[in-house]
C-alpha cells in the first residue's frame, strides 16, 4: 500500500510539511504533529497518508475542523467535507504520538529509532528510517516520488542534548520540563527517508569551504572524539572540491553542509553521519581502518549528488544512489592514495558480487529488505565497465555533470536516466543497461583460440540475456599492450601477429564481464 502510486496519493503533490515533535528518551516514545501543505492535482475528497498502524492519531484537522479517517495496515484514508478543485492549495494536521519502530540492523533497509548511549553514559539517538520509510515515526505521503519544496522540523528533546536534523538551525527555545526545541529548516525538496533526528551531547564547530560562494561547514562529534578524529573532518574540503569537479556543484547551498558523527552511517540530506568512531583505538588504527572511514565518509557524502538532489521515484531504482555512491569511493582512494588506487578498487569488488538478484528491483512495491549489495558493488562495477567502455573520459565527465543539472531536484527512474544518457550519447545503450540491471547473469565474452604458425587467431561473440548486446572490450592485441574489439552476438574473428595463446587476456578489470573458452 505504501510501494504504489494509487489515485488517492497522485492526485495531490505535497508542497510542505511542519513537523513538530517530542522525544521522551526514558519510554522511547515521541509526540508530535505535522502541518501538511499540499496542491490538489485533481478533484478530490479523499486522500491516503501514510503512518505506521502502531504509531497513534489525536485528531486530524482542516480549516480548524476535525476530519474523518479510516485506517488500514499503515495507510489513513482521510475524507473532506466537501470536493477539493485542482489547482488549489489546502493544509491539514495530523496530531500523532506512539513509540516508533526501533531499527534491526541484522536485516537490510528495517529503520526506526537507535536509543543508545555514548562512552560517558549520556543518551544517544538516532533516527534512520530509508527502506522500512519515514512513516514509521512521522506522517507523510510516503512515497519517493513526491518530495516537500521545503520543510521545517522542530524537535523537542531533554536540556543538555542537542538534535541535529537537515537544514539549517533557525534558533533554540528552552520550555518547561527542562526541556530544549531546536527549529530546523530545509529550503530545498528533500526525500521523506532523509528527514532526521541525532540527539546527543554533541560537540559543534563550525568551518568555510570557498568554491565560488562560501558554504558553512558544521561538524558534530563526540566531545572525546573530537581531537583525536580532527583528522576525518579535516578532509572535508578536499572531498568536497573533488565531488564538486566531477559532479558539479553541491546542491544544496542554502542549507549548508553537516558531517557529524552518529550511531549509524547514513546520507541524511544536509546533515550527513557516517557512524560511531572507535573511541577506544584513537591510537591504534591502522592505516587501511583509517582509510576505511575515510571511503564511508566520501560514500555518504557523494550521496547529496546522487540520491538527495537526483533521486529514484521507486524503490526499484535505488541503484541510482547507491552505485554512483560506490563508484564515488574510487575518488577516495585515487585523490588519497593515487592514480593506481581506483584500479585495484575496482578489482576489489567482483568477489563481493552476490548475484541472487538483479541489480534493479521490482516496482511499485517495497521489494527492499533483502541482501541489496548488489545495487552498490555490481552497479559501481557496471558504471565502470560503461566508462571504459565508452572510452571517451570527456564524454563520461560531461553525463556525470550532466545527469545533476539535468535532473537537478528531481526523482527519476532508471528508464529517464538511460534516456538521456542516449541521448547525450547519441547512441542506443539500452540494451547496456537492461543486461546489467535487470538480468543476474554477466554477459559472457567467448574465445576460440588457435595457434597458427607466428599467429593467433582469435575467434569471438557476447552470448548474453539480452539480444543485440554489442559492448565493446578491451583484449590484448598484441604483447602486453591491450586494445579495443567490438563484439556483437555474432562470431567474429581476427588474426593477431606475433602472438600466442599464453599472451591473450581479457580486460575484466575495466571490464565486468565473464570469459569462456570454447
Amino acid at each position: 500500500m505504501r510501494g504504489k502510486l494509487t489515485p488517492l496519493r497522485s492526485s495531490y503533490d505535497v508542497l510542505f510539511y511542519d513537523l513538530a515533535v517530542s522525544v521522551d528518551i526514558a519510554t522511547k516514545s515521541i509526540a508530535g504533529r505535522n502541518r501538511i501543505r499540499f496542491r490538489v492535482l485533481t478533484p478530490i475528497d479523499k486522500l491516503q497518508l501514510d503512518l505506521y498502524a502502531n504509531m497513534a492519531i489525536g485528531q486530524i484537522t482542516y480549516k480548524g475542523r476535525p476530519l474523518a479517517y479510516t485506517r488500514e495496515h499503515n495507510a489513513v484514508f482521510i475524507s473532506f467535507p466537501e470536493t477539493l478543485p485542482p489547482g488549489s492549495q489546502q493544509e491539514i494536521e495530523v496530531d500523532y504520538s506512539g513509540t516508533p519502530q526501533e531499527a534491526d540492523r541484522t536485516q537490510p533497509m528495517v529503520g526506526g529509532f537507535l536509543w543508545q548511549q555514548d562512552r560517558d553514559g549520556n543518551p544517544w539517538v538516532q533516527v534512520v528510517c530509508q527502506g522500512s520509510g519515514a512513516s514509521l515515526w512521522w506522517p507523510n505521503k510516503d512515497h519517493l516520488s513526491d518530495k516537500p519544496d521545503s520543510m521545517r522540523i522542530r524537535a523537542t528533546v531533554p536540556a543538555g542534548l542537542i538534535n541535529i536534523s537537515n537544514g539549517r538551525l533557525r534558533g533554540t527555545t528552552n520550555l518547561p520540563g527542562n526541556r530544549t526545541e531546536y527549529d530546523w529548516y530545509v529550503s530545498y525538496p528533500i526525500n521523506n527517508y532523509n528527514v532526521t533526528l541525532n540527539i546527543g551531547k554533541y560537540a559543534h564547530w563550525r568551518d568555510y569551504y570557498v568554491s565560488g560562494d562560501t558554504l558553512t561547514l558544521d561538524y558534530y562529534a563526540m566531545p572525546y572524539n573530537r581531537q583525536p578524529f580532527a583528522w576525518v573532518f579535516d578532509g572535508t574540503k578536499q572531498m568536497l572540491a573533488t565531488l564538486e569537479k566531477h559532479y558539479g556543484p553541491y546542491p544544496f547551498p542554502r542549507d549548508g553542509f553537516t558531517l557529524m558523527e552518529s550511531l549509524h552511517a547514513m546520507e541524511h540530506q544536509s546533515a550527513v553521519s557516517f557512524g560511531p568512531l572507535p573511541a577506544g583505538r584513537a591510537d591504534s588504527l591502522s592505516a587501511t581502518d583509517s582509510l576505511r572511514i575515510r571511503q564511508l565518509v566520501w560514500h555518504e557524502a557523494s550521496h547529496e549528488w546522487w540520491g538527495n538532489n537526483v533521486s529514484c521515484s521507486d524503490l526499484a531504482d535505488m541503484w541510482i544512489h547507491e552505485a554512483f555512491a560506490t563508484y564515488s569511493e574510487g575518488y577516495c582512494l585515487e585523490t588519497i592514495l593515487g592514480n593506481d588506487a581506483e584500479l585495484a578498487y575496482i578489482a576489489s569488488l567482483p568477489p563481493q558480487v552476490i548475484g541472487k538478484e538483479p541489480v534493479a528491483g521490482v516496482p511499485d512495491v517495497n521489494h527492499i529488505h533483502y541482501d541489496i549489495g548488489d545495487m552498490y558493488t555490481k552497479g559501481s562495477l557496471m558504471l565502470y565497465t560503461f566508462r571504459h567502455a565508452l572510452a571517451n573520459d570527456s564524454l563520461w565527465a560531461r553525463l556525470l555533470t550532466g545527469i545533476q543539472q539535468h535532473f537537478r531536484q528531481q526523482t527519476i527512474r532508471t528508464q529517464d536516466l538511460v534516456r538521456y544518457i542516449n541521448t547525450v550519447t547519441r547512441t542506443d545503450y539500452s540494451w547496456f543497461f537492461d543486461q546489467y540491471l535487470h538480468h543476474v547473469g554477466l554477459p559472457r565474452l567467448q574465445l576460440q583460440l588457435q595457434e597458427q604458425a607466428d599467429a593467433l587467431v582469435v575467434r569471438y561473440r557476447w552470448a548474453a540475456d539480452v539480444p543485440g548486446f554489442r559492448m565493446p572490450v578491451s583484449v590484448t592485441r598484441r604483447p602486453g599492450h591491450y586494445g579495443l574489439i567490438r563484439p556483437t552476438t555474432a562470431w567474429q574473428t581476427m588474426t593477431l601477429p606475433q602472438m600466442a595463446e599464453d599472451d591473450f587476456a581479457v580486460d575484466t578489470t575495466r571490464f565486468y564481464v565473464k570469459v569462456e573458452e570454447l
